[in-house]
């Protein structure tokens, strides 16, 4: 069987975040097709330092697309990063601050709350910000968006945003990081179920939406399957052949 890039987004996908597990059907799915040879990468818009909750599948994997695309790590080698410009990043917070939105930092290791004092302190201490995260209802964050087009706002639930640098995502890197395993995008395949997931799913050759997907998801991907608490990552990967039917 040709060697496939697989990649997984975490929450609502990997981590049943209702119920905080790994279901065992997903934990046998990734162990299968681990033992078969096939390239495993998470994809998320966590940082390495909150993978904790599924730390039991995690020697599975030995490529990590981080921080919505942010980071790319392979073999625990840090191969790409890109961080947030300073001079830009200053206006943006200033503008959460007149509308009054809850915000926070997300360097590689840790995460500030919702003080424009507190990038000053980050610079003097030499930390690299990869993400703001922030919460903002959708018509605030539309107008934001006109007068901050050079950043990309990714909502998640219903209730909040991570905020890069325009252009950069999970599937610019899941490009860098094919390329770097020389792994041609044909053989790439990814699964997801969020906002965050849609330009992955777009750009791999095989999108899969979780039953659990918001619409936009489902829309553009090519195959969905069951929910998560429905076995939906093990229905998905069954249904092309790619692991053994669980006994």
């Amino acid at each position: 069987m040709q060697k496939k890039l697989i990649l997984f987004d975490i929450d609502g996908t990997i981590f049943d975040n209702a119920k905080q597990i790994v279901h065992q059907s997903t934990y046998y799915t990734l162990e299968q097709l681990y033992k078969n040879g096939h390239e495993l990468a998470i994809a998320t818009g966590r940082a390495h330092v909150s993978l904790h909750h599924i730390a039991n599948v995690l020697p599975f994997f030995k490529h990590y697309i981080l921080i919505n695309g942010q980071q790319v790590v392979s073999n625990k080698k840090l191969i790409y990063a890109s961080t947030l410009p300073t001079s830009t990043l200053r206006n943006l917070l200033v503008s959460f601050e007149e509308h009054h939105l809850q915000y926070g930092f997300r360097s590689a290791y840790d995460e500030k709350l919702n003080q424009l004092s507190d990038l000053d302190n980050m610079q003097k201490d030499s930390v690299d910000i990869y993400q703001i995260w922030c919460y903002g209802k959708k018509d605030e964050i539309e107008k934001l968006k006109l007068i901050h087009d050079d950043f990309e706002f990714l909502a998640w639930g219903n209730i909040g945003y991570d905020v890069v640098k325009k252009g950069r995502s999970k599937a610019q890197a899941i490009k860098i990081l094919s390329d770097y395993l020389k792994i041609p995008m044909e053989d790439t395949i990814a699964i997801g179920d969020a906002n965050n997931d849609i330009l992955m799913l777009q750009t791999v050759n095989l999108g899969i939406a979780m039953g659990n997907a918001i619409n936009e998801v489902k829309e553009v991907s090519k195959y969905v399957t069951t929910a998560i608490g429905d076995d939906g990552v093990y229905n998905a990967f069954l249904h092309f052949g790619l692991i053994p039917e669980m006994k």
